[in-house]
Parts: C-alpha cells; sequence; structure tokens
C-alpha cells in the first residue's frame, strides 16, 4: 500500500505495549525480561523497540487497515541487497512463516532486527551520506530484479488535478487548517510542478525500493549507513529513483547542494550506474511530494482519524510545503546529471 491509498481506514494502532505477550508469541521472542519503548513513526505506522533476554527487536505497527499486499517480494528484495553489500536489518518472520503478524483489534505487525545507529538529520549528515547513497542506488539497480507481474501504483505516476486541489483548499480554509496559507500560497507551484508528472513506461520499470528518504537511513560509523524501510518496494524506473532520491535529499525549494549531488552521482557511475537524467525522470519525486502532501491535507482534515494521527499529518504537510521544490532547483540537478553522465 502507498500512502495514496483513499480507501485505507485507521487500525487500531498504538496498542502494542498492552499485547506484548501476544507479539512475543507471534515472532517466537522470549517473553521473559521484556521492555517495550516507541522509536518513532512514519506516515504508514509506529515503530516499536522490544528488548529481551535474546537482543533487542523493532516492531512496525501498521497504522491503517491496508498495505503489505507484496511483503515476500519485499523481502526476497532486502536480501539480495544485502548480498551485493546494502546494509538493511533483517526481516523476522512469524512462528507460522510469514512475515505480517494480525491479531487483536486489526492489529497488524512486522518485525527486524534491531539496528543501532544515528539518525541522517540535517544537511551535514546527509551530505557525508551522499558517496553511500550513490553506491547503494547503483547496487540496487544493478540487481535488475524483474517487477513483471506486479502492479503499476498511481502515486509515483499521476497526481491529483486542479480541481481535487481546490476542494481540499476549500475544506481546509472551512477547518481554519493551521497550513491553510501555506497552502493556499504554493497553490500555482503546486500546479506548476504537477505539469512534470508523466507516466513512465511499465516495459522499463523493474524492482526499486522507492522510499529512500533520510528518516529511512541510519548512521553507523564511518561511511557506513543502513537503509531501512522497504515497505514500498515496487516497479519503477531506475533513473526516476536516481532523480527522486537526488531531489528529496539535496533540494530544498531552488537551492541545490550540487557538491553532494555531484558526489552521489560519480559513486552511481563508478559502482556501474548510468546516469541519463531527463525532465521526465524528475517526475517521480514531484509525484511523490504532491501526492503526500494532497493525503496528509485530507489525513488532517478527517475528524474519523486519532487526533495524534492527524496532527502528524498537519505537521508533515507543512513541512514538505516549506521545502517544495522549484522549477529552478529542478533544473539544477539536470544540469549536473547531465554533467556527470559525460
Amino acid at each position: 500500500m502507498s500512502e495514496n491509498s483513499k480507501n485505507d481506514t485507521p487500525a487500531n494502532s498504538g496498542s502494542l505495549p498492552s499485547q506484548i505477550e501476544w507479539v512475543c508469541a507471534g515472532f517466537g521472542f522470549p517473553d521473559q525480561e521484556v521492555s517495550v519503548t516507541r522509536a518513532g513513526r512514519g506516515a504508514m505506522g509506529q515503530i516499536w523497540r522490544i528488548d529481551t533476554v535474546r537482543g533487542s527487536f523493532a516492531v512496525k505497527e501498521m497504522s491503517w487497515s491496508e498495505g503489505w499486499e507484496h511483503v515476500e517480494t519485499e523481502v526476497a528484495l532486502r536480501d539480495l541487497a544485502a548480498g551485493a553489500g546494502v546494509t538493511a536489518p533483517e526481516n523476522i518472520p512469524t512462528v507460522n512463516g510469514g512475515h505480517v503478524l494480525s491479531g487483536p483489534d486489526g492489529a497488524r505487525l512486522r518485525a527486524y532486527s534491531w539496528v543501532e545507529g544515528s539518525p541522517v538529520a540535517d544537511a551535514e549528515t546527509q551530505r557525508g551520506a551522499a558517496r553511500w547513497l550513490g553506491t547503494t542506488l547503483a547496487r540496487l539497480h544493478g540487481l535488475r530484479v524483474s517487477a513483471a507481474g506486479l502492479p503499476v501504483d498511481p502515486w509515483y505516476e499521476a497526481v491529483p488535478d486542479a480541481g481535487d486541489w481546490k476542494e481540499l483548499l476549500s475544506a481546509a480554509a472551512e477547518a481554519k487548517a493551521p497550513w491553510y496559507g501555506e497552502l493556499a500560497a504554493k497553490a500555482e507551484q503546486i500546479s506548476a510542478l504537477g505539469g512534470w508528472v508523466a507516466p513512465a513506461s511499465p516495459d522499463a520499470m523493474i524492482l526499486c525500493h522507492r522510499d529512500l528518504q533520510s528518516s529511512n537511513v541510519l548512521r553507523l560509523g564511518g561511511q557506513d549507513h543502513a537503509l531501512l524501510d522497504w515497505d514500498d518496494v515496487g516497479p519503477a524506473v531506475p533513473e526516476r529513483e536516481l532523480a527522486s532520491v537526488l531531489l528529496r535529499w539535496y533540494t530544498h525549494g531552488s537551492d541545490v547542494d550540487s557538491g553532494a549531488v555531484s558526489e552521489a552521482l560519480a559513486a552511481y557511475v563508478a559502482h556501474g550506474g548510468s546516469v541519463d537524467l531527463s525532465e521526465e525522470s524528475m517526475s517521480m519525486q514531484l509525484a511523490i511530494t504532491l501526492n503526500h502532501i494532497f493525503t496528509q491535507g485530507h489525513v488532517a482534515l478527517d475528524a474519523d482519524h486519532a487526533s495524534d494521527l492527524r496532527d502528524f499529518a498537519g505537521d508533515q504537510l507543512d513541512t514538505t510545503l516549506r521545502s517544495l521544490p522549484e522549477p529552478e532547483g529542478v533544473r539544477k540537478v539536470l544540469a549536473l546529471a547531465a554533467e556527470a553522465g559525460r
């Protein structure tokens, strides 16, 4: 499931600590001397750290009633990537052999080995990850895992139309949403960026991570990093994912960290990647960004959602709006890619 699924309903999330015996039994964790700590959350769910006498584990509690439809595909790509040198948490199966534990009150969980590291949370640490970023993408794309038979997700291929945005603005104004003013101010920019979005040919797609953002990366010391959150694995065009990562990591409005972009591209080429980006290559990240804004806006306004989920969505929307790419920044990245591809 991508974040854009419109028919999703909230699951009963946030209850893991009260169900810890069931969780331990489901994943085969020892249930003596167990402690549970909330470790973080994202748009799709919460992360818990479970410490046991056998070690520590990460458990993801899905906030939605749908998702994880292609878990075994995701697990297989992660394992292939690990064999190619990509550091990533191990997927821990349930005692019944699958990778999703479903149970009381609609709860659905995944478990992973715990990775100890530091967040990549600012411009300096993002810049320091540039070489790793290019290397990792080259290794992932070099696997050339077929995406045949998997559905192409419109989250990466299309954006809401003008009427959809008008309805969201109207609803935000009526609700006096704190982010309404910022969204209204960026309406023209959103429309311009949406014009760059065009669907890719399925024939050009392979299996990709599709969510390589800095919040899904941990620093492990030296030049090594770990890539987390493989939930969105699915079909994408490698060049579009490369462009998506460069925009997401190193572009803020019209500002571009040119040194980091060039370093990431050089590492991508050095490890077998080919750099041939065009305006169409930028489509994937622009679709992700605009769909994220649109979806988080609806979540923030929906009174049926829990207040913490609505607050999180509003914060996500506001943050994304303030760092929305501008055409000038996109063109700068294209120019740097053209230099790297020579």
